[in-house]
């Protein structure tokens, strides 16, 4: 087998960067899909709530990638819309990720492990 050798672009190290702009692709195709505003916050709402779950399932060794997922979600999603309710978007989006944090943090839903 031939083995890879680094250059200054190894795709071993990085994978966060990877997921970052995998994830802004995705929010701007995502945003620019969607032509309704209640639509797009129900969108960032239910994206915050997945990562509220991720967050609380990687609360005890946080990760970059998760950290860079999600800017990469966000930004993408404000890119992609071309109206100027920046703050409202990512106050729905951290409302979503606190609210599903601590429905997992009380046990109220539970996170199964595969």
């Amino acid at each position: 087998m031939m083995k890879m050798e680094s250059g200054p672009f190894d795709l071993l190290d990085a994978w966060g960067e990877l997921l970052m702009a995998f994830f802004l692709i995705l929010g701007v195709v995502i945003a620019v899909s969607i032509h309704s505003f209640a639509l797009s916050l129900a969108v960032m709402f239910l994206s915050g709530l997945l990562f509220g779950r991720l967050w609380y399932r990687q609360r005890k060794s946080l990760r970059v990638g998760l950290a860079l997922a999600t800017i990469g979600i966000i930004l993408g999603f404000l890119l992609g819309k071309f109206f100027g309710h920046t703050q409202v978007v990512v106050i729905i989006f951290a409302v979503g990720a606190f609210v599903s944090y601590y429905i997992h943090y009380k046990g109220w839903i539970s996170s199964v492990e595969y």
